[in-house]
């Protein structure tokens, strides 16, 4: 899977942990959230309970079980954007560590 070759922090979802120095906080490494772009009204995204349970995530396991999620729900219709767009913008808004740079890929 693409994720296994990125830097992740490996901090669960929804947990923050940061490495403090005398004069800074830094965290290294990406977090990433899947949501799935192909259901009408509404954005497909792992529920509660299941690996990152839609949110951000630098954990390996959380991320595969995510994964395995989507691809055992595809929903396997046309791309409806703007719902799933309206879920990520909250994903952001809610993210553990706001003060974090964030990237949206549409692969």
């Amino acid at each position: 899977d693409w994720f296994k070759t990125l830097p992740l922090t490996k901090e669960e979802a929804g947990k923050t942990t940061t490495t403090t120095t005398t004069t800074t906080t830094t965290t290294t490494g990406v977090r990433i959230g899947l949501v799935q772009f192909s259901a009408p009204n509404s954005a497909l995204k792992t529920p509660p309970g299941t690996g990152t349970g839609g949110r951000f995530s630098g954990s390996l396991t959380e991320l595969g079980t995510d994964l395995d999620w989507h691809e055992d729900n595809y929903a396997m219709e046309q791309t409806y954007i703007s719902e799933a767009l309206q879920y990520v913008g909250l994903m952001f808004q809610s993210a553990a560590a706001p003060g974090r740079a964030k990237i949206l890929l549409i692969p």
